[in-house]
């Protein structure tokens, strides 16, 4: 080694950086609101648990993150045993467990955590469908836990290298055993999934025939209850409604039981993307192409109610909001940033009482 001393200097500023860079950072300002909290480092994914106890971050260092959403405080940085980036990370509706998937080298691997320990209670490994296989990184795309974490939902990319191409995948298994419950070879492409409710039905956006939209499947008959045309498909948590946008500049609201379409809402410069839902579907959280803003609007009338301007680079189409609807959270160039929406929450919850009382 030529110079030793420089080395060590150099190493020694990188350990410094990347603690910097792996703390809380202050809140930011996004237009007129300020996050209550803020996390980072997040490349790939993010998610707050339904109880709005902590927040889970995956990015392109090993393992992945977990802080705690009230105080802020990191923790724990969780590296799994094979040291592969997480692309991937969902809470049970119980909070009580997170699943993660990761960018691997001929295997993807699905974990389920138990979060009282943070030890892993399943483990599920998907080996590369290339053959033979060519160390191509195929990442997980999405995972979801049922409501009370017995079933666990993965999706992968394609994989292709040079003349060599294998299919994504999309399957569900039971997490006491590791048994797959169910392989959805219809949908391709799988780029976001949920459990509804009643924890025997999944939402799954990917393509069908080579078309973008949403699809409702029973995952013990395999059964396709519902399509729903469209992309930056979401679900509210209570199992209700569907949203999403088409290619040109529409954003559908869809009843989630029916398959029904509610509404229709037109924007004139560009299309909707990066979407959720508020747990009761009242509220929808998106990112407006025509500004690039982040907005948080009213789902059946398109009023904005909050509107937090360009939030930067989103490096991941992660949006959440907890069980209670209080909070809620985005993640834009390698930050998490969770806002307190507890005043509009609330406005929500008296207006669905006072229908009820007329």
């Amino acid at each position: 080694m030529k110079n030793p001393i420089r080395f060590q200097i150099n190493i020694a500023l990188f350990v410094a950086l990347y603690a910097f860079f792996s703390c809380v950072v202050p809140p930011c300002s996004y237009g007129e609101y300020s996050s209550y909290r803020t996390f980072c480092p997040v490349t790939y994914s993010a998610a707050i648990s339904p109880d709005g106890s902590r927040i889970a971050g995956g990015s392109d260092n090993p393992g992945f993150r977990v802080w705690d959403a009230k105080t802020g405080e990191l923790i724990g940085h969780f590296i799994q045993p094979h040291q592969d980036p997480i692309s991937a990370v969902a809470f049970s509706g119980d909070s009580k467990y997170l699943a993660t998937g990761d960018i691997g080298m001929d295997v993807s691997r699905i974990l389920v955590w138990d979060l009282s320990t943070m030890e892993v209670v399943r483990t599920i490994e998907i080996p590369s469908n290339l053959s033979p296989p060519l160390g191509y990184l195929a990442p997980i795309t999405t995972v979801a836990l049922s409501p009370n974490g017995d079933y666990v939902a993965a999706g992968r990319e394609a994989e292709s290298a040079g003349k060599y191409f294998a299919p994504s995948i999309f399957k569900v298994w039971a997490v006491e055993d590791g048994r797959e419950i169910l392989d959805i070879r219809q949908v391709s492409f799988p780029t976001q999934a949920g459990f509804l409710p009643s924890g025997n039905r999944l939402l799954v956006e990917g393509k069908m025939n080579d078309v973008e939209c949403g699809t409702i499947w029973d995952i013990f008959s395999g059964e396709l209850l519902h399509t729903f045309e469209g992309r930056s498909v979401a679900i509210s948590s209570n199992g209700k409604r569907v949203m999403t946008s088409t290619q040109g500049p529409y954003r559908l609201v869809w009843d989630a039981e029916t398959g029904e379409k509610i509404n229709t809402f037109f924007y004139e410069a560009g299309r909707v993307g990066f979407a959720a839902l508020s747990p009761d579907g009242g509220m929808t959280l998106m990112r407006d192409y025509r500004s690039n803003a982040t907005l948080l609007v009213d789902t059946d009338t398109d009023k904005v109610l909050r509107d937090f301007g360009n939030m930067g680079v989103p490096y991941s189409p992660h949006q959440a909001f907890t069980a209670d609807g209080r909070f809620m959270i985005t993640v834009y160039a390698n930050v998490v940033n969770m806002f307190d929406i507890s005043d509009l929450a609330a406005g929500v919850k008296q207006a669905e009482e006072y229908e009820k009382r007329e």
